[in-house]
């Protein structure tokens, strides 16, 4: 692993699917740039249901990899990925671009935007590490270090964030052979994924105020739904997820917030197109901008780039106050099948 450096023009904090997206479109452009994220490991775990329409991988500029794929959804015209090999093979290959790549290092603190950049402070091997920054991309996740360390309203009260549980069942035998959601617990929802062969991935999205039954609620609707038979679970996973508008304002001088750090999700789940989305337009951003100081109104584009986003997540959560949100897609399965006590949670 190379020296950690002690300057750089674009720091992307987090290499979920935002950071990596802006990485990558950074790297093609040669921008010199650093990108870090917290966990040992990238892509590991995993914490999603991994599927997604393949027009995220035009967004990444890239061709698929058999290896990136875990099954095909022809009927909802999407696929499963492997998000762990995926984006550790991706940080791969933005590390061979030239692009400093370091896992296990997490961002500790952030210092205000001089005219020029911001002074990052972050751990890398066990010590602090300093390194300047002109741009600083937060797309750490939900309830963003990066956002709070800004000083940034970062915060995710019970009531405003969705907690998951996600299991991976083997030897389980779906129902259909396409994906299909069911929505318990508005606004967020239960799903059944093919994972591979005789795998599924199982989940179930709910309030943070709910987030202690969350496992019984999963196994309760498992049954209800007769989604699939059988099966043993092999893994669990927990995530959270916003449940609240996106931040605004997303930019701020030398800072811009991308993916589920600035609330680019909506309710269906689009979480890792709308992140890849909002980390490109945050690497074209810089790259427009032609050595210019990146203050809060010369980033002003990023927000234009993603305004088609913008307005598809505010118009739905306008739906969702006045109670008319659609549910997300039911592939297979018609919400009155469900039970009615199960579209509610019970005793």
């Amino acid at each position: 692993m190379k020296p950690f450096p002690s300057q750089t023009s674009v720091l992307v904090v987090g290499a979920g699917p935002a950071g990596l997206s802006a990485a990558l479109a950074l790297s093609r452009a040669g921008v010199d740039a650093v990108l870090i994220d917290a966990r040992e490991r990238i892509g590991h775990p995993m914490r999603c249901g991994e599927m997604v329409f393949p027009y995220y991988f035009s967004v990444l500029g890239l061709e698929p990899r058999r290896q990136w794929l875990r099954w095909n959804l022809p009927k909802a015209r999407m696929v499963v990925l492997n998000r762990p090999r995926m984006e550790f093979e991706l940080s791969e290959i933005i590390a061979s671009r030239g692009v400093g790549v370091y896992s296990g290092t997490p961002l500790v603190g952030l210092g205000p935007f001089d005219g020029k950049g911001r002074c990052a402070k972050v751990l890398w091997k066990g010590k602090k590490r300093e390194i300047y920054a002109g741009c600083v991309i937060a797309a750490d996740g939900t309830a963003s270090v990066t956002a709070r360390l800004a000083g940034l309203d970062a915060r995710l009260p019970p009531g405003r964030v969705a907690s998951c549980v996600v299991q991976i069942l083997s030897g389980a035998k779906p129902a259909m052979e396409d994906s299909y959601f069911v929505q318990p617990v508005a606004p967020f929802y239960f799903w059944v994924i093919p994972n591979g062969f005789g795998r599924l991935n199982v989940g179930l999205g709910v309030m943070g105020t709910e987030a202690g039954r969350a496992r019984f609620l999963l196994s309760r609707l498992a049954a209800a739904t007769k989604a699939f038979s059988g099966g043993k679970v092999k893994e669990t996973f927990c995530a959270l997820m916003p449940a609240r508008r996106p931040m605004a304002p997303l930019v701020h001088d030398g800072l811009m917030v991308t993916g589920n750090a600035g609330r680019l999700m909506d309710k269906g789940g689009s979480g890792i197109l709308s992140a890849a989305l909002s980390g490109r337009a945050a690497a074209e951003t810089i790259i427009g901008l032609n050595g210019a100081d990146p203050t809060a109104t010369a980033l002003e584009g990023y927000v234009q780039r993603i305004d088609p986003l913008l307005k598809r997540l505010e118009a739905l959560w306008d739906l969702m106050e006045t109670g008319q949100a659609p549910s997300p897609p039911i592939l297979g399965m018609e919400r009155g099948q469900l039970p009615p006590q199960y579209l509610e949670i019970g005793p």
